[in-house]
């Protein structure tokens, strides 16, 4: 079993370098080949991919809730949550080798649907929505190919 370091100085959120969690996670990420497989990179890429929508909706709730007005109704907040939840676990799960992580990739790719759509309707023009839409969409892409992937 080979250790990876991974995502070392390419943090998806704003924390302070080395004390977020995206830092923690991909520091302890296990890469269980030697020579890393295109089905062991797309593992990480779609690892890196939940953490990033996660820091990203994450954000963009407490963004929205400083707007008020519709960005803070309780269905935008809902589906904000919802993904930053999901995208969380699904990367827990990968990074544990759960054999549920297929399962719930394929739940997190449904989820950030929504989010990306949600985020786009709301955005109006706003640089944080649309960045959170288009990080819905790259781990919509990544997780749906996950749950096929046969991991």
């Amino acid at each position: 079993m080979v250790f990876a370091l991974i995502g070392i100085g390419k943090c998806c959120c704003k924390a302070v370098p080395k004390t977020c969690i995206c830092f923690s996670l991909f520091s302890v990420m296990q890469m269980y080949t030697d020579t890393p497989t295109t089905q062991a990179l797309s593992l990480q890429q779609c690892i890196e991919d939940c953490l990033a929508c996660y820091a990203s909706c994450t954000t963009a709730a407490t963004h929205c809730l400083s707007l008020g007005g519709d960005h803070a109704s309780l269905a935008h907040q809902t589906i904000l949550a919802d993904c930053a939840t999901i995208c969380h676990a699904s990367a827990n799960l990968m990074l544990r080798d759960s054999p549920f992580s297929q399962k719930v990739c394929e739940v997190c790719a449904e989820a950030c649907i929504r989010c990306e759509a949600g985020c786009r309707q709301a955005s109006g023009g706003d640089t944080a929505l649309e960045n959170c839409a288009d990080v819905c969409k790259q781990c919509a892409d990544s997780c749906s190919t996950m749950s096929t992937a046969g991991v």
